[in-house]
């Protein structure tokens, strides 16, 4: 038995509405758990109190208010108790694909710079190879090395293009 039931069967033993079983599970828990013996004592304690108090009544008048609305017998109208089911659904359909057009209209939009390279290439239908050609052909050896360096750091970082 966890603490959180020990408690439960622990306020139910106060209204004797524990079985015998229960009653023994909850003998059990508290003699090994030092926590619930605590909330015990401190039930034990409050129980009296409560017990010899008065529980107060109705405000004044409150049965001869009460008793002219239990007899009124119009149908509660409101914004929502109103309205059928299908109008209700049919708002609330209405209200998610506008929810979602906006959103998709405020999402700022991904710039040709911040695409990948395989993103770049399948979407605009480019030629894998043509970096590489370019590089190949390059004649002075700086440049060749500079667009190497770039090639390679371009593994995580945005795309950069190159002038021919």
């Amino acid at each position: 038995m966890k603490c959180k039931e020990a408690e439960k069967s622990l306020l139910r033993s106060w209204d004797e509405r524990l079985n015998p079983e229960e009653g023994k599970d909850l003998e059990a828990h508290l003699a090994g758990c030092d926590a619930c013996r605590r909330a015990e004592a401190e039930y034990r304690t409050l129980r009296p109190f409560l017990l010899q108090g008065e529980t107060p009544g109705p405000l004044p008048r409150f049965w001869e208010r009460l008793a002219p609305r239990l007899e009124d017998k119009t149908p509660i109208r409101g914004p929502v108790f109103g309205i059928p089911g299908r109008v209700k659904a049919a708002a609330l359909v209405l209200a998610v694909v506008v929810l979602a057009a906006g959103v998709s209209l405020f999402l700022p939009a991904r710039n040709a710079e911040e695409m990948s390279q395989s993103e770049i290439l399948f979407l605009r239908d480019e030629n894998p190879l043509a970096e590489t050609q370019r590089l190949l052909e390059e004649k002075k050896l700086e440049n060749k090395n500079i667009m190497l360096i770039f090639a390679s750091s371009e593994e995580s970082a945005p795309v950069r293009r190159y002038l021919p």
